[in-house]
């Protein structure tokens, strides 16, 4: 490998490995990307299950009251009768099954935004976790590469193949890609939660 290529591979793989340390500093633990995003979707759970259980309340509301109607079955120790919580009739049942129907009919949303909520947790973490995961891949890769690089420079070993900088570089570009994939996975993940903030800011 020529003394040109060696200096150029040692400059590039330099800088590759000083941005991956930026970028761990950056994804530490005082970092907010994609983790604000994350607390917001558990200061939105509440609002989400609030609007839903509302919505079924309303549903069921018509056919349940608030009596407390029993049948006694027998006395306890202070001759009090023990109740008996009261039955649904057959047709009680059945406006039970046809409100909890309707109930999912009207608010189907309400029940996939919570899916969502939950699923876009997920995608958050997973994401993170990944790309932390990476970033340290490229410092390791780059910084192994700038060690044979230096190496080399100092003619303390002979590199005459250009594979050995074309692999490093293609290794390097690989981690790259995987870097911009979870980087744009959670500013998608994001947007949809500032979507589903916006869709309920009206609840307290």
């Amino acid at each position: 490998m020529s003394p040109d290529l060696v200096s150029t591979s040692l400059t590039l793989h330099g800088a590759i490995c000083t941005a991956a340390v930026l970028g761990i500093w950056k994804l530490g633990g005082e970092s907010k990307f994609g983790t604000e995003k994350v607390a917001d979707l558990h200061n939105l759970r509440p609002k989400l299950l609030k609007s839903v259980v509302g919505s079924l309340e309303l549903s069921l509301n018509p056919i349940l009251t608030a009596t407390t109607a029993t049948e006694p079955l027998a006395l306890d120790p202070d001759g009090n009768p023990m109740p008996k919580p009261a039955k649904l009739s057959v047709d009680g049942k059945e406006a039970l099954t046809n409100a909890v129907r309707d109930f999912v009919k009207a608010d189907s949303q309400g029940l996939l935004d919570l899916r969502e909520a939950q699923l876009l947790e997920f995608l958050l973490n997973d994401s993170l976790n990944w790309l932390r995961k990476i970033v340290w891949m490229i410092f390791v890769a780059s910084g192994l590469a700038c060690i044979l690089m230096g190496i080399a420079k100092y003619e303390w070993l002979e590199l005459k193949s250009a594979w050995v900088h074309a692999l490093s570089f293609a290794a390097v570009a690989l981690l790259v890609v995987g870097v911009a994939f979870f980087f744009w996975r959670i500013l998608s993940a994001s947007s949809l939660v500032d979507g589903l903030k916006s869709r309920y800011a009206d609840i307290s």
